[in-house]
């Protein structure tokens, strides 16, 4: 078949394996499918329109034609907005700031821009930033900060601008960037505000906005650095849901960073930010690939400890596993509870509901803190429940969880992805476990919208005031994730960490079980999922509307992405479920 002239233009060139992809990939050719499905495997004018189709409206396109997919999706024009703001460098090397100066050169609204000296693009002396607000800029609503350097998208500051103007609770609005050099860049696609993850990433801090009177006020406390001013911003993590808003679009191609001295400010802004607020901790370097990483270790949190252990496949290999637990369990005077092998028989006409059987082991428990943790897996970790422990001390963190791998080195669960079909669809499986991930996203904490059931901490009194988990629309497959979202719109955290290492064993000789496939109760929860949880299954916050809803996540961009409107961290809502 002969394509069309419009391959040869740019904003086309991208698409074209839409025809020729195998049925394994993880862009999706759902035209090709139907015609298949429908005439069998012809090559007639059936195929050739649908794979056409197909090219020309693809549902996602591969993450390396990012710079075609802007062109062939720029972001909105900006609101009009009678407000006016500047621009501040952080670095003042001529080169740099020119390119940024006529990268912005057009911004509507822009009525200054100033450069200030520093030694590596992040930190600065806060009386260059205090003389320039207070005097050149004193009547200036907001201001725009950015690494000199910075080559800005067209209308992207405005755009940061007129989203933080238009809500008069925004303390702070920051946008989306790519790095690398031209042709070969990488996007930063960022969920709406992700409190775990500013702490250990500063995630947002290289392009942000924020209104001039919060800028000066921070500066006065001694803000020198990009981390500090956005820490200042979010000193109550509550708050923060509603006052730090995230502008889904590409704003920026941010220049390269210093990590070793990104890492140095960044613990030393987490570490004075989590002592203002009387939070005991320790920080640790971490291993950031593109962005700075650093580790919180919090002080556990108190009160007695039950763990839930759920037989799993490998019954053989329990008993050496259940003992590598003890030395944990009894630092803290911690119990144990094994649900029993009579529990996983059927109760009367009634199938195997792990959901039964999770409530009536915590039903059974004595601890204040229920830990749920799945009996295939292996703790090769010394310190993983202080780890876990650590990161339910914030009293708004309701549930924590953490990343899995197989025996093999892969990802097995980084957590969950709302929206792929209208489901859900899991986060970097199948991933090599020490690689960085998009954006870093396994060297850091950080808050997916849930967490599946393998490993979970909660506190007891969580469970019951809702009730437990949901025997009769989840029993089987998605009763943590239902829980995660009930208490999610009561307005807590859900916290999923890479700091443990928890290994998933498999029975020698026993298959593992199939991820995809016609399964009738799944399809029942996920009908049940779409019922109660329609809203965040279609735009999940803790995921880009910039990123395709396929599964595995992460995976392409969205062709169109959904909605690039500024978002607040909102409670998740459904009609029987209302928050307190």
């Amino acid at each position: 078949m002969d394509w069309p002239s419009a391959w040869s233009s740019p904003t086309a060139q991208v698409f074209p394996w839409a025809a020729t992809r195998s049925p394994w990939s993880p862009f999706p050719i759902p035209s090709n499918r139907l015609a298949l499905r429908a005439y069998g495997p012809e090559t007639g004018g059936v195929a050739q329109r649908a794979r056409l189709f197909d090219a020309l409206s693809p549902a996602t396109a591969p993450l390396a034609g990012v710079q075609a997919w802007l062109r062939r999706f720029p972001d909105p024009a900006p609101a009009p907005t009678a407000r006016s703001w500047a621009i501040v460098l952080v670095g003042d090397e001529p080169e740099a700031v020119t390119r940024t100066r006529e990268s912005a050169a057009d911004a509507s609204g822009l009525a200054s821009l100033a450069a200030l000296p520093s030694p590596d693009g992040i930190g600065f002396a806060p009386a260059d930033l205090l003389a320039f607000l207070t005097g050149e800029a004193r009547d200036l609503d907001h201001v725009i900060l950015a690494p000199a350097g910075t080559r800005f998208v067209r209308d992207a500051p405005a755009r940061l601008a007129a989203a933080l103007g238009a809500d008069p609770e925004g303390y702070l609005v920051y946008g989306d960037a790519l790095i690398g050099a031209p042709g070969a860049e990488t996007i930063l696609a960022w969920p709406s505000f992700d409190y775990e993850r500013w702490l250990e990433q500063g995630y947002g801090a290289r392009l942000f906005a924020l209104p001039r009177e919060r800028a000066v006020s921070a500066l006065n406390a001694g803000a020198g650095d990009l981390y500090r001013l956005v820490l200042a911003q979010i000193d109550d993590p509550v708050r923060a849901r509603r006052t730090v808003l995230h502008l889904p679009g590409i704003a920026a191609t941010l220049p390269p960073l210093d990590l070793a001295a990104a890492t140095r400010r960044l613990s030393e802004a987490t570490a004075a930010h989590l002592q203002a607020r009387a939070i005991p901790a320790r920080i640790w370097p971490g291993n950031g690939a593109v962005l700075p990483a650093i580790r919180v270790e919090r002080e556990p949190s108190e009160g007695t400890v039950s763990l839930l252990v759920m037989p799993g496949r490998d019954r053989d290999g329990l008993a050496p596993r259940l003992e590598a637990l003890r030395p944990a369990l009894d630092r803290i005077g911690g119990e144990l509870l094994v649900l029993g092998q009579g529990a996983l028989a059927p109760d009367g006409a009634r199938p195997w509901s792990p959901a039964r059987a999770m409530n009536r082991m915590a039903a059974a428990a004595k601890g204040d803190l229920l830990c749920y943790l799945d009996g295939d897996l292996e703790i090769r970790d010394e310190g993983w429940l202080l780890e876990l422990l650590g990161r339910l001390r914030e009293p708004s963190t309701a549930v924590v969880g953490a990343v899995v791998r197989s025996a093999s080195g892969l990802v097995h669960h980084g957590g969950l992805v709302l929206g792929p079909g209208f489901g859900v669809g899991e986060a970097l499986t199948d991933h090599l476990a020490d690689e960085p991930g998009p954006g870093d996203l396994m060297r850091v904490a950080r808050e997916p919208s849930a967490v599946a059931a393998g490993c979970l901490l909660l506190r007891r009194c969580d469970i019951f005031a809702l009730g437990g988990f949901d025997e009769v629309r989840f029993p089987v497959h998605y009763p943590a994730l239902d829980l995660c979202l009930r208490l999610g719109a009561r307005g807590a955290r859900v916290v999923l960490t890479p700091h443990l290492e928890l290994v998933r064993v498999a029975a020698p000789g026993a298959p593992e079980p199939a991820r995809k496939g016609v399964d009738p109760q799944r399809s029942r929860e996920v009908a049940a999922l779409r019922a109660r949880w329609g809203g965040v299954l279609a735009a999940d916050p803790a995921y880009s509307p910039l990123l395709g809803l396929i599964d595995p996540a992460y995976a392409a961009l969205a062709c169109p992405p959904r909605p690039r409107v500024a978002r607040q961290r909102n409670l998740h809502r459904s009609d029987d479920v209302e928050p307190v």
